[in-house]
């Protein structure tokens, strides 16, 4: 029988004074004392590669994708710079394409590969595995380090969201959820909901057998509610939490949902009959509905394809998704122009 793990909130901006490490004291003596106890390690990461974007301190240029409106990922390994939405890639700059410089360009932020990377510098006898999307493209590579991990020939599980569902390793008595606060900051209404499902998960890996289960979440946000209550595995007081802020602001389930996405390889054509087809929708709907003005999506270019976006809520959606229909028949839809209407969206910003 296992009892809910033991979850120790570390604040990092207290942690990062006393050192530049990614890890906590904390965590370094937990890893430390389960390696030497023969028990496992799981160490919860959501972003890949090795460092999250290149910059010119100089000039403030940031290294994006040409056909995405994304930065650009350094993977180490194959030394290269990726887009995570379209699968560019290029080689590392050694200068600025702006101001030409070499000696202000800039790697920041951290994924998995770094992780990895840093782990087995400050512990070289320690065994490592890393499952992410760079370590799974092939078939049937994520039963074999699945099977690997439980089998013991590695003590620490390094990984993305698809470590923390659903699995059960008996020897995991210690899980380490890094960096979690960034998705907090996305604007969509479900951004706390998120977070809070991937941290009770991450939490739910360790002490799954008869051995105790020990927890460390490294936040730079140790007060927000969502992250408290996530630690406490406490889904009800989450529940009242959220659901009182939804009723406030009237989002699911006080009603319900539509996003409208209207794409085009030209920008201001996408722009422009966004705003022409939400003009024709407030002509056409009934009080009771709320539409929200045109935006650019939050990814707003994806594989040269400009998107922007609005969202209506309202509680009728048979009557919403009839006038919908009713207004896109009647519009001389362009070939160069893509409308995709998405009913109780799961992500209001992507």
């Amino acid at each position: 029988k296992s009892n809910l793990a033991q979850v120790k909130i570390i604040n990092m901006k207290e942690e990062i004074k006393k050192s530049k490490s990614y890890f906590s004291n904390d965590l370094l003596n937990a890893i430390k004392q389960r390696h030497e106890k023969g028990e496992q390690t799981l160490i919860f990461l959501n972003r890949r590669g090795y460092n999250t974007s290149l910059h010119c301190l100089k000039c403030d240029y940031i290294f994006k994708c040409k056909h995405c409106d994304i930065t650009l990922t350094y993977h180490k390994k194959e030394n290269i710079l990726s887009c995570h939405s379209c699968g560019f890639k290029t080689r590392t700059a050694q200068n600025c394409p702006e101001c030409k410089s070499s000696e202000y360009i800039k790697y920041k932020g951290f994924g998995t590969e770094h992780i990895q990377s840093a782990l087995y510098a400050i512990f070289p006898n320690i065994k490592t595995i890393r499952i992410d999307r760079d370590t799974t493209t092939q078939k049937h590579s994520h039963e074999t380090l699945f099977k690997q991990f439980k089998s013991g020939k590695a003590d620490i599980l390094i990984g993305t969201q698809m470590i923390v569902k659903g699995l059960h390793f008996p020897s995991v008595t210690l899980v380490g959820i890094l960096n979690t606060d960034g998705a907090l900051n996305i604007p969509d209404f479900r951004s706390s909901e998120t977070v809070f499902q991937l941290v009770t998960q991450a939490c739910g890996r360790a002490g799954r057998s008869s051995l105790p289960g020990e927890v460390i979440i490294q936040s730079y946000m140790p007060e927000n509610a969502t992250i408290k209550l996530a630690s406490q595995q406490d889904y009800l007081g989450f529940y009242a939490s959220e659901i009182e802020n939804r009723k406030f602001f009237g989002y699911p389930p006080f009603s319900q949902m539509a996003k409208i996405v209207i794409a085009s390889q030209d920008e201001k054509k996408a722009e422009n009959f966004s705003n022409f087809f939400r003009d024709k929708l407030i002509k056409s709907l009934t009080s009771g509905y709320k539409i929200h003005p045109v935006l650019p999506s939050g990814r707003a270019k994806v594989k040269d394809v400009f998107r922007f976006q609005f969202l209506i809520r309202g509680k009728n959606m048979p009557l919403l998704s009839s006038i919908l229909d009713k207004v896109k028949n009647e519009l001389n839809l362009p070939h160069s122009i893509s409308l995709f209407i998405d009913i109780d969206p799961i992500s209001t910003f992507f």
